[in-house]
């Protein structure tokens, strides 16, 4: 069995060939044959039985589509989250492999205070980002047959990635100087976090079993802003001087993880005590867009 992962140089990508334990050979092929392959070509307008021939699916390969990137142009976050899952559903479809396709929070926009978002809550997109995902998902579960959309809530992790609410408020308290000087939209606000690689680890068990339709990845905890500044502070050591903007932001994004909890047969954890350690790793600071 085959195991692709197209975007298998990304960010999240890339912990998901750290899951699977692939050597860096394995990591860097995009050809066909038994075993774990884990650098799918991000397929092109065309034909989805060439791609699907091209790696080498059949009916028992997996492919895991992890191409990410958020975007302000409307034709680059369609090609990527709506053109690319369609070609991979049509081509899995093709021979009958497996797709595990990895959706956002985003697709759902934001909840009251207090709610657990569900998969079977009507999703209310936002943003142009979370449009493109949710078109994207659709595409995939139209399709049918044997594939699983994973919808992903807040991901923490190093090296830090432009773009999230993680990155916005963490970034700070790498710069050096014992007091912190950090602008936040509120801290009343709420997410639901979950480190990358526990991320990665339950994405590749999913990819692995039965399960299909929507599954929502999270852990089910709300965290705050407040909450999450007074974590940087104690892991990094510093002290902090707050700027809140007006209107403070107190929306909220957490999701429900009844189905997850079911088909993993335990809770997901965030592992908050690895993500401390990256404060006394400088080499983790680097930007990953």
């Amino acid at each position: 069995m085959a195991t692709v992962i197209v975007g298998s140089g990304g960010w999240l990508g890339s912990a998901l060939v750290c899951a699977l334990g692939a050597a860096p050979a394995e990591a860097a092929v995009g050809g066909q044959g038994s075993g774990v392959v884990t650098a799918g070509r991000v397929p092109v307008p065309g034909d989805p039985d060439h791609w699907a021939a091209a790696h080498g699916l059949d009916d028992t390969s997996v492919v895991i589509n992890a191409v990410g990137g958020i975007s302000r142009e409307s034709g680059d976050l369609a090609a990527r989250h709506v053109d690319v899952p369609r070609l991979l559903a049509r081509a899995c479809a093709s021979v009958g492999a497996r797709l595990v396709h990895l959706g956002s929070a985003a697709e759902c926009g934001f909840g009251e205070p207090g709610e657990r978002m569900d998969e079977r809550r009507p999703p209310r997109p936002v943003s142009p980002y979370g449009r493109a995902k949710l078109a994207g998902t659709e595409e995939v579960l139209t399709q049918g047959g044997n594939c699983c959309v994973v919808r992903i809530f807040n991901i923490a992790g190093w090296p830090l990635t432009r773009g999230t609410v993680f990155d916005h408020l963490v970034r700070p308290f790498c710069d050096s100087g014992e007091v912190v000087s950090v602008e936040t939209p509120g801290l009343d606000f709420h997410r639901d976090y979950c480190d990358r690689a526990t991320v990665a680890g339950a994405i590749i068990e999913l990819a692995h079993s039965s399960a299909t339709g929507l599954v929502h990845l999270c852990t089910g905890t709300a965290t705050s802003g407040r909450q999450l500044i007074d974590w940087c502070a104690q892991s990094s050591g510093r002290r902090v001087q707050l700027q809140v903007r007006t209107p403070a932001d107190t929306s909220w994004v957490v999701g429900d993880d009844s189905r997850l909890r079911t088909l993993l047969h335990r809770p997901l954890v965030c592992n908050w005590p690895a993500l401390a350690a990256g404060f006394t790793s400088p080499t983790q600071f680097n930007d990953h867009r």
